[in-house]
């Protein structure tokens, strides 16, 4: 461990006569210059006992300044030291400037998601999640305080996270980091950190295919499903399934539904998602095959449907499909693809889309305004026989 020692640099003297103190620490064959917060003239400052001479109350406050700098220094070497931590001249700097930096992040954060899923600042769903980030930071460096986190971290981990070992997608990587953004955030709020590196840091977002079904592989489904074509678990699973084409709700909407959500044969409820937006009501009419599938449910319980785990469902959809012939990769989320995109080829209303579907903006709406090949076709003709010459 090198130890700090003090001196004064007497080209920086001023007017006054006083000059900044400064601790000089080496470290890794690089110096680095820590001003101590202390000024003195110069000819009171002895280099040899590193104290300001006098006994008067000015000199007594000094020298405990002085005292105060080069102990956190020799505290930050330490702790390093018994926890076989590398320390640089830039770690030794920010961990000195704020001394709060060096709270262990993984501890922090591990309470930090307990706390906000039990005070249901987050759902449970979003809280497993957010620990798959923090596995995930763990796996690629086992210990982490909050003052290691810079940019060539960052870097580094993102790196880890594209390569061979985990080849992690664009969108896996930016969601990760946009809960890592969010909870750096909370630690500026907490004043632990003076900034937040990750907003140093731009993804490129690649927007994700959105998967749906034709009108003609739907009918295939409904048709399959009244003869009942499936063993028990995909049969059931399809009713599901069938029920967000039908509707359009979100699965995590889906799995809350309950009887008391029915009114005047439409749900009624507040999307789960937008819970702690003061989000609205929004009201779906239920049509004929909806209304039918919750009779074939017969849920004897409060709950609407008795519903398998997401990852559960999503493989029965995989085999349903291939059992099927539809040459598509069909997960939850398909059936509001779906609905949302025939909704529209059938009727062309966008506005009344985006209230059914929940949406703030409706630029989340225009992404299912799909132009098929077909429908071009279609209007070229229109537009030709109108031209009539």
């Amino acid at each position: 461990m090198a130890a700090a020692r003090l001196f004064i640099n007497e080209k920086t003297i001023k007017k006054d006569g006083t000059a900044a103190v400064y601790a000089l620490v080496h470290i890794n064959n690089k110096s680095l210059k820590i001003n101590t917060g202390v000024s003195v003239i110069f000819e009171k400052f002895d280099k040899i006992k590193n104290r300001v001479r006098g006994n008067d109350q000015a000199a007594n406050d000094a020298n405990l300044i002085i005292d105060r700098c080069l102990s956190t220094i020799n505290q930050i070497f330490v702790r390093y030291h018994l926890q076989n931590k590398g320390l640089t001249a830039d770690l030794l700097l920010r961990e000195y400037r704020n001394p709060t930096n060096y709270i262990d992040f993984y501890a922090w954060m591990d309470k930090k998601i307990n706390d906000r899923v039990k005070n249901k600042d987050i759902g449970a769903v979003s809280g497993k999640h957010q620990r798959v980030l923090l596995n995930k930071l763990k796996a690629y460096k086992p210990e982490l305080s909050f003052s290691e986190i810079d940019l060539k971290f960052i870097t580094g981990f993102r790196n880890w996270l594209r390569g061979k070992e985990n080849n992690n997608g664009v969108n896996t990587i930016q969601k990760m980091f946009a809960y890592w953004r969010a909870y750096m955030n909370l630690a500026l709020k907490e004043e632990i950190i003076s900034i937040n590196p990750l907003e140093l840091v731009q993804l490129r977002r690649i927007e994700p295919q959105i998967v749906f079904l034709t009108e003609q592989e739907l009918i295939k489904l409904w048709d399959f499903y009244r003869k009942e074509q499936f063993q028990e678990n995909y049969h059931k699973t399809l009713r599901h399934f069938l029920f967000m084409c039908f509707t359009g709700v979100r699965i995590s909407d889906f799995k809350r539904l309950t009887k008391k959500h029915i009114q005047e044969n439409a749900l009624v409820f507040v999307p789960y998602k937008t819970r702690n937006k003061k989000g609205k009501d929004i009201s779906i009419p239920l049509i004929d095959k909806a209304i039918q599938l919750i009779k074939d449910e017969n849920s004897q319980i409060d709950i609407l449907f008795d519903v398998y785990t997401d990852q559960k469902m999503n493989e029965y959809l995989k085999n349903i499909a291939d059992q099927s012939g539809i040459n598509k990769k069909i997960r939850n989320h398909a059936g509001r693809h779906t609905f949302a995109t025939l909704f529209i080829s059938k009727t062309k209303d966008v506005a009344t889309l985006q209230r059914l579907l929940g949406h703030s903006n409706i630029s989340e709406t225009m992404k299912y305004v799909h132009i098929s090949r077909e429908e071009i076709n279609n209007q070229m003709t229109k537009f030709n026989q109108a031209l009539n010459f």
